[in-house]
């Protein structure tokens, strides 16, 4: 039979106070006990008598200690899931927007990390739904993640207002073509995979999504270029959001950050080291990319001690 928690322990406030002090002069609760037994009691005894509740209030007062000392805990969303960026969407789209629109022909943005699990899937999502809203051109998310592809399974999986994803379409543009220019980390031989766009729901927004080639199919991309095919997309898309592969997985990104308009650089904060966000940036730059700044993704908002203490 498991025993019943024991009750809290009210404590007067000069005794906590002193209680307290005691622990923070670096004192042992057993120490602390002690020296606030009542004379006569001889050493302090936490099992029988009055000591037996001052060694309760002592350890009341060391585990509030060690509860104010340690971080809150971080934030998830309810029941596990994904959590929602569109707040955050919404004001970065309205800091880029000016720079987007100013554009005759279509725009695309780059968002990319130096490692998995920065959250760039879930922010360049984010940001091509809230653009799709504010727009009368379709709007497309390209996931260029070949290894691990998220995008289109999300919005399979997901039961959002959005709709699910469709039937494939075609923008005029074969995204297929951009397999000529990875790195070869595909799941399976290039001559027998394929890239296909689905519209999700009745909105503006489309997601690619990378699979087997249908038997018979011929081969993507025929003879067009790189640069081509970009400018094949900017004809037919209002604004093109990459979901590019972590540099340190791929080079993809950086292949294709040159072609970007603008690139976000995302990172984790707390997690990410400096080095390695100066390196990201470095190897960017190296390649003519045009950063619009950086996202610092999943940041704590932490409470202050002295509220804990003042709690």
């Amino acid at each position: 039979m498991t025993p019943s928690p024991a009750p809290p322990v009210s404590l007067p406030p000069a005794l906590r106070l002193r209680i307290k002090a005691l622990l923070e002069s670096g004192l042992s609760p057993e120490e602390v006990v002690a020296r606030l037994a009542e004379p006569g009691l001889g050493p302090a005894d936490p099992a029988t008598g009055p000591a037996a509740a001052l060694g309760a209030a002592v350890e009341t007062v060391a585990t509030e200690r060690q509860a104010a000392a340690a971080p809150p805990p971080r934030p998830e969303a309810p029941g596990g899931g994904t959590v929602s960026l569109r707040n955050d969407a919404k004001r970065l789209l309205s800091v880029l927007a000016g720079a987007l629109q100013a554009r005759e022909r279509g725009a695309v943005i780059e968002f990319i990390a130096a490692r998995r699990g920065e959250g760039t899937s879930t922010i360049a999502r984010d940001f091509a739904r809230v653009a799709a809203q504010n727009s009368d051109r379709p709007v497309l998310l390209l996931d260029l993640d070949w290894v691990n592809p998220s995008q289109y399974d999300h919005f399979q999986r997901a039961a959002t207002a959005d709709g699910a994803p469709g039937p494939a379409i075609d923008l005029g543009f074969d995204p297929a073509l951009l397999l000529r220019y990875t790195d070869r980390t595909l799941p399976q031989p290039l001559a027998r995979t394929a890239v296909t766009l689905h519209r999700i729901g009745a909105t503006a927004l489309h997601v690619s999504r990378i699979g087997p080639a249908a038997p018979g199919a011929a081969p993507s991309g025929g003879g067009q270029g790189f640069p081509a095919f970009w400018d094949r997309v900017r004809a037919t898309v209002g604004l093109t959001v990459i979901d590019a592969p972590p540099v340190f997985g791929s080079f993809d990104g950086l292949a294709v950050s040159t072609t970007a308009d603008k690139v976000v650089v995302v990172i984790e904060a707390e997690s990410t080291r400096i080095p390695i966000a100066q390196e990201l940036i470095g190897r960017l730059n190296g390649q003519g990319a045009d950063i619009a700044g950086i996202v610092f993704n999943k940041r704590r908002v932490y409470i202050p001690r002295f509220i804990y203490r003042w709690l």
